[in-house]
């Protein structure tokens, strides 16, 4: 698979794309609790500007590219809106206001919302569909590195719950209407 130009270039992208969403994800909060005053709950409300216009990039990618096909726009847009944004987000600080760094977040946004979608869109159909499911294994692996390559305060990697050496391997979920297994009747 990477052999196709498009699927390693595609790869690349969402690989830094996803560091810079993972890293914004957990700046802007701290930020906003740290230097502007925000509560918790407020600081994830200050998001919004980020969320909506990735969502609005998104929206607009994904329809445009299917009714005209051409998406090669998308990518280099969307590249420049992130470093965009990642410039503004770098030059905030104390003095920074609230309506400027929710400006700063919403190019950050836009440049998300180009570059998620039409990635996953270009890796999949980059490749042959006999290579079936595991034709987008390598791609979403790439995309995800703030969740592969992100530690605990304790330093040892994340792992999902039921995870071999996190003391509850091989427990299930109870069913519908079934108690947990060693829990008394209230």
């Amino acid at each position: 698979m990477f052999q196709v130009r498009n699927f390693t270039l595609m790869s690349v992208i969402g690989f830094l794309t996803g560091f810079v969403m993972f890293g914004v994800l957990l700046f802007l909060p701290l930020y906003q609790q740290a230097v502007q005053g925000a509560s918790a709950t407020n600081s994830g409300l200050l998001l919004l500007p980020m969320l909506a216009a990735l969502i609005a990039a998104s929206l607009v990618a994904g329809r445009v590219t299917t009714v005209s096909g051409r998406y090669k726009v998308f990518p280099v847009t969307g590249g420049a809106l992130l470093c965009a944004g990642a410039w503004l987000l770098a030059r905030m600080d104390t003095s920074t206001s609230r309506p400027t760094a929710a400006l700063s977040m919403a190019v950050l946004g836009a440049g998300l919302g180009c570059l998620t979608q039409t990635v996953t869109v270009v890796a999949q159909n980059s490749v042959e569909l006999r290579e079936g499911s595991g034709r987008l294994a390598p791609s979403t692996a790439f995309s995800h590195p703030g969740q592969l390559l992100r530690g605990r305060r304790d330093g040892h990697p994340v792992q999902p719950r039921g995870a071999a050496g996190d003391g509850r391997a091989g427990t299930r979920r109870p069913r519908a209407g079934q108690r947990p297994a060693g829990r008394a009747e209230p």
